[in-house]
């Protein structure tokens, strides 16, 4: 029996080629390297080009000037003011009332204004129609108007307040009119009344000084006095519904508005639009722009600077964003050099080669303008010889050359670079001209980040 087992061979098994696991293997790595790609490479949006209209509204830091009057305090005393800031009083209403003793003041309103009030039905309805006109004109790109509401509201309830508390106490009030130490105050012509006062309320557009718009100008809220001094600032009458805004003028501002007479102004601390009407005056050779009113003083009447987006035309084209935009240098190759092809009906170049032989190119054209081609430097490079077709005169291609803005387009899956006229830009959009050579249509798709481009670049 062994001897047979002597003659057994024992063979190696062979190795067989799993062509399935190579190329499950290949599949699992291209998966990852176009995951890999996906995460590492930027974003590539497609942007398709639509009509639009943008109004320039460039924004304007506005000096204030009206015809105001600072009003004395015509004795020493404690102050209680009744008028609201903002509010239209006449000759009968009162607007503030010193006592010489405190003890109205002090005494009798100080009191009673710390007790708890219930509004009655028509104090009630009054701050009720105030909230729901600052809600139905609220903007969240004028937060600034929430305080301004709050004070003119804090004002309304104070108001309301008084009339409860001279009502009430009438007989005690009149008790110490008798005894000459309570004295009201009422204004001797009507107007706006403002608490709050800085010094310049003589100024005018005629001789206003234009350091002021360098300066921090400091008020004085004369209302926040609990007493106050014989000649010390009571209160701010404007007296008139006519004030301006003067501001700095440049050059581009004025080229915009021409011979405009009116514009339209929107203010940027509560949203408002008013129309004012345009005048120029000068100081130190400097123009300035004058833009005048009749209307909406209450809402502006503590303010002595603003800020006012001068609204001009309106601007229609096609509408881009401003991330699409990118320039490319070119080449400008005078028109004379320009001939039709023996072999085609393209207009071309004779480029000078060796031997002094000439080659005929035919190069993509991305503007054109009376005297001069546009070309960038697919077909020529720079310091390429050019041969006029009279065949004596030569152009060095890169002696002149132009910067031009412009878009990716891809309506075609690789980006080529079409040229754009912009007309008006605002923070994230241009417009442009619709009828531009060479240029981007309606509906056009064009890339959304031109920067992370680079031309004839494969999108899709």
């Amino acid at each position: 029996m062994e001897k047979q087992k002597d003659n057994i061979i024992e063979f190696r098994g062979s190795t067989h080629f799993h062509i399935g696991i190579v190329l499950c293997a290949i599949i699992f790595i291209y998966v990852l390297f176009r995951v890999w790609t996906y995460v590492t490479t930027d974003k590539i949006t497609i942007y398709e080009v639509k009509d639009g209209s943008i109004v320039s509204d460039r924004s304007y830091r506005a000096l204030i000037l009206r015809d105001e009057v600072v009003v004395g305090a015509e004795m020493d005393g404690y102050v209680y003011y009744f008028a609201s800031t903002g509010g239209r009083v006449g000759v009968k209403s009162l607007i503030y009332a010193v006592d010489e003793t405190g003890s109205i003041v002090n005494n009798l309103l100080s009191k009673t204004s710390r007790k708890k009030k219930q509004l009655s039905g028509d104090y009630f309805s009054l701050t009720e129609n105030e909230m729901a006109a600052f809600v139905n004109e609220y903007s969240d790109n004028a937060f600034q108007m929430t305080y301004t509401f709050k004070e003119r509201l804090k004002d309304s309830l104070n108001t309301m307040q008084v009339d409860a508390i001279m009502q009430k106490h009438n007989e005690e009030i009149e008790q110490a009119k008798l005894a000459h130490t309570y004295h009201p105050y009422y204004p001797v012509r009507p107007g706006l009344v403002s608490y709050k006062i800085d010094g310049l309320e003589q100024m005018t557009i005629f001789d206003f000084d234009p350091a002021v718009f360098n300066k921090n100008i400091s008020e004085n809220n004369v209302k926040a006095k609990t007493d106050i001094k014989a000649g010390d600032p009571a209160y701010k009458l404007i007296v008139s519904d006519d004030w301006n805004l003067v501001l700095p003028i440049d050059s581009q501002l004025q080229q915009e508005l021409g011979s405009e007479r009116n514009v339209k102004l929107n203010f940027e601390a509560d949203g408002n639009s008013v129309w004012a009407t345009v005048s120029y005056t000068e100081r130190d050779d400097v123009p300035y722009l004058v833009l005048s009113m009749d209307d909406s003083m209450e809402r502006y009447c503590d303010f002595r600077f603003v800020n006012v987006q001068i609204l001009l035309e309106e601007k229609k084209g096609l509408k881009i964003p401003n991330s699409s935009i990118v320039e490319k240098t070119f080449f400008v190759i005078p028109r004379s050099y320009f001939l039709q092809g023996d072999d085609s009906m393209d207009m071309g170049l004779l480029v000078k080669g060796e031997d002094d032989k000439q080659n005929f190119v035919s190069p993509t054209v991305y503007k054109e303008t009376k005297n001069a081609f546009y070309i960038d430097d697919e077909s020529v490079k720079e310091g390429d010889v050019l041969i006029a077709p009279d065949a004596v005169n030569t152009h060095t291609v890169g002696s002149k050359k132009q910067k031009l803005k412009g878009v990716y387009s891809i309506n075609k899956g690789f980006a080529v670079f079409k040229r754009i006229e912009p007309v008006e830009r605002n923070e994230d959009y241009t417009i442009i001209r619709t009828d531009t050579l060479y240029g981007i249509a309606l509906f056009d798709r064009i890339v959304l980040q031109g920067d992370k481009v680079q031309e004839n670049q494969i999108i899709y």
